[in-house]
C-alpha cells in the first residue's frame, strides 16, 4: 500500500544472483574496510582468536553509541564522495552529477512530511483494528483514543491504524479521510518514552510473573508503566543495558526526523579522533 500511495516501482534482487546486488555490496566492502574495521573496539581481531587477550577483546573496548556513530559514518560518507576515486578519475559527486547530465532521469519528489512519516510506520499485524465508541482502539495490549472515534459513523467500524514503533503513547488512526492522532488512554506520560520493542520484553517479563498461577494473563496499560518504573529503579544489568539501547535508538530515529538535530557534515573530517583507532580511511584509494 506504501509504495501504491506514492507510485513506486519495486525493484526485488532475484535470489542466487549476486551479481545484482554488486554495487551495494561493493560500499559495503569500502566502508567497512576505510572506516569501521578502524573505529575502536571493531571486532576484526576475532578472525584469530589467538590474538584477543582482556586488553584487546572488542567487548572490553565498546565505546560507540548509536548516535555517535551514525554522526561518525555521515561525515566519512561526505568525505569518500567528495574524494578522487582511482578509478573514476574524479570524485563519486562528480561522477554522478557528470552521468545525471548526458543520461537524465526523471524523478519526482516526496515531500518528508507528517503524511510521509505516517505512511511509513507499521500497522498492526492484524490490519485494520475495530474502533470501540468507548473505550477507542487497541494496538500492541494498549488502547488509544482521540473524540473523533466516538462519532457515530465511526464506532464499530474497523480502520486503518499506524502506529510509531518508538513512542508508546501515540497511535494514527484513518478517520474520515485523514490520520486522526489517538493518544494512550491512561499512563500517557510514563509510556510515551518508551519503544515497541521495550514493550514486547515488558509483556514478556510480565506474563512470566503470572506462570506460577497457572493461567494466561494479557497486561495492561497500569502494568507496564509500573514495571517502566521498576527499570528506572533495577539493580539487572540485562535490564539496564536493554533500556540503554532502546533508549539510544529512540534518539538517533529522532535525530533523523529532525533537521535542526542532523549532523552537521559540511566539514567531513570534524570527527572526534579520540574515539578512531587509526585513521587510514583519509588515505586516497
Amino acid at each position: 500500500m506504501f509504495l501504491a500511495t506514492y507510485r513506486i516501482n519495486k525493484k526485488q534482487r532475484p535470489p542466487s544472483k549476486a551479481r545484482f546486488g554488486s554495487p551495494i555490496e561493493r560500499f559495503f566492502g569500502i566502508s567497512n574496510e576505510l572506516f569501521v574495521h578502524n573505529l575502536i573496539g571493531n571486532t576484526q581481531i576475532m578472525k584469530n582468536v589467538r590474538q584477543v587477550s582482556k586488553s584487546t577483546n572488542p567487548k572490553k573496548l565498546a565505546a560507540w553509541t548509536i548516535s555517535k556513530f551514525g554522526d561518525a559514518f555521515g561525515k566519512w560518507i561526505e568525505f569518500y564522495n567528495d574524494r578522487q576515486h582511482g578509478t573514476l578519475l574524479m570524485s563519486p559527486n562528480e561522477a554522478y552529477e557528470l552521468g545525471m547530465q548526458k543520461h537524465p532521469v526523471p524523478y519526482r519528489r516526496i515531500e518528508y512530511d507528517q503524511n510521509f512519516l505516517i505512511d511509513s510506520m507499521p500497522s498492526p499485524r492484524t490490519g485494520k483494528t475495530k474502533v470501540d465508541g468507548c473505550r477507542g482502539i487497541k494496538v500492541n495490549y494498549l488502547y488509544y483514543w482521540s473524540n473523533k472515534l466516538a462519532l457515530p459513523t465511526v464506532a464499530g467500524t474497523r480502520v486503518d491504524v499506524r502506529y510509531d514503533p518508538f513512542n508508546l503513547g501515540v497511535v494514527y488512526a484513518f478517520v474520515n479521510g485523514q490520520w486522526e492522532p489517538c493518544h494512550a488512554r491512561s499512563h500517557y506520560h510514563e509510556l510515551k518514552n518508551y519503544t515497541e520493542a521495550e514493550l514486547k520484553y515488558a509483556a514478556v517479563e510480565i506474563r512470566k510473573r503470572y506462570q506460577n498461577l497457572g493461567r494466561r494473563h494479557v497486561p495492561n496499560a497500569a502494568e507496564f508503566a509500573h514495571f517502566f518504573e521498576e527499570v528506572q529503579h533495577t539493580e539487572q544489568e540485562e535490564i539496564k543495558i536493554r533500556h540503554r539501547k532502546s533508549a539510544e535508538m529512540k534518539r538517533q530515529h529522532q535525530r533523523s526526523q529532525d533537521g535542526s538535530e542532523q549532523p552537521n557534515i559540511s566539514e567531513p573530517f570534524d570527527v572526534d579522533v579520540g574515539s578512531l583507532r587509526v585513521l587510514n580511511w583519509r588515505k586516497a584509494r
